[in-house]
């Protein structure tokens, strides 16, 4: 069974006592070391570790899934979905670190727990604070990341953020992307469609109350009105237009995941999103893109198993 505690990442240094070498001799020596337990270097395989990942001055809550094998470890650095708290993603954080892999997640600022106020560009900002954090010497040791064998990836919400994130640092190069929402198109569509922008307007303006998991500096004394939302996205297309983002990325070895009945936003995600992307790619002479279709929609909750091993699959391509 998995260990679901915390940690602080506070490390206690062993100073001398009255069994120094010195005054009682070598055997004595030997006896405490058979004694004491075995020096631990970093955590524990299989714990769930939450942290806390530095973003713009403000504190990002995060976790970290310990691969269950030896150190060092291929890591994932996986963002979440909308709104999500950045403990579980899908399932992958267990069944990944399962596999000896590390996999790290958080919530960017302005959800839940994590310090500041969000925005969609802020998010990408947050996705860079989390990969530097994540190659700093002492993050490296005490979790045995293998800083040659580091993918990024991300589902919905976080999939198209880190597409974005990914564009803009060459470090990176294995990205997945699970269902990435293509958020210029949709902000186009909520602006010149009354009724489209009025429905998910309503369904989204619980995120956003003021009990709500989101907290953002233009909420208005109408929580259903996101325009500014919408106009993040729209004025900024080479950000948020996924096909935008191919030049960037044509580079790098993809692992692109769809839904064949995924209507997520209201819109078909397949024609409309995921394939431009996948085309786009292609036409800038991408070699190195994999394209996996699944018959299910955005939760992808009756293939859960397959999405798993195929991810596996492409992830093992380090080895």
């Amino acid at each position: 069974m998995r260990d679901t505690g915390t940690s602080d990442l506070t490390s206690v240094r062993r100073t001398q006592g009255p069994f120094a070498a010195g005054r009682f001799g070598p055997w004595l020596v030997v006896l405490v070391l058979l004694l004491l337990p075995a020096p631990a270097f970093g955590h524990g395989q299989g714990q769930t570790v939450s942290v806390s990942i530095p973003s713009a001055g403000e504190a990002m809550r995060g976790t970290v899934h310990v691969g269950e094998g030896p150190a060092p470890r291929a890591t994932v650095l996986l963002f979440p979905g909308f709104a999500s708290r950045g403990e579980e993603v899908l399932g992958l954080g267990a069944a990944l670190s399962a596999e000896g892999m590390n996999v790290v997640m958080f919530a960017p600022r302005g959800w839940h727990d994590s310090g500041g106020t969000f925005t969609s560009t802020g998010a990408i900002e947050d996705n860079q604070a989390a990969f530097d954090w994540l190659h700093d010497e002492e993050v490296v040791h005490r979790f045995g990341v293998d800083i040659q064998r580091v993918s990024v990836g991300g589902y919905s919400f976080g999939a198209s953020t880190v597409l974005a994130f990914a564009a803009q640092e060459p470090r990176v190069r294995r990205i997945f992307s699970i269902a990435p929402t293509d958020h210029y198109e949709m902000g186009l569509r909520a602006r010149e469609d009354d009724a489209y922008r009025m429905e998910v307007h309503s369904a989204m303006a619980h995120f956003f109350a003021k009990s709500g998991p989101i907290r953002v500096e233009w909420i208005g004394e109408d929580p259903t009105d996101l325009t500014e939302f919408w106009r993040e996205w729209v004025d900024d297309r080479e950000r948020f237009w996924l096909p935008a983002l191919a030049p960037g990325l044509r580079d790098r070895s993809l692992f692109l995941v769809s839904g064949l009945d995924d209507a997520n936003a209201l819109i078909p995600q397949l024609e409309v999103m995921h394939l431009p992307l996948y085309r786009a790619l292609r036409e800038l002479g991408a070699t190195d893109v994999r394209f996996r279709l699944f018959e299910d929609g955005h939760a992808f909750s009756s293939s859960r198993a397959e999405l798993v091993e195929a991810l596996l699959d492409w992830l093992r391509g380090w080895e």
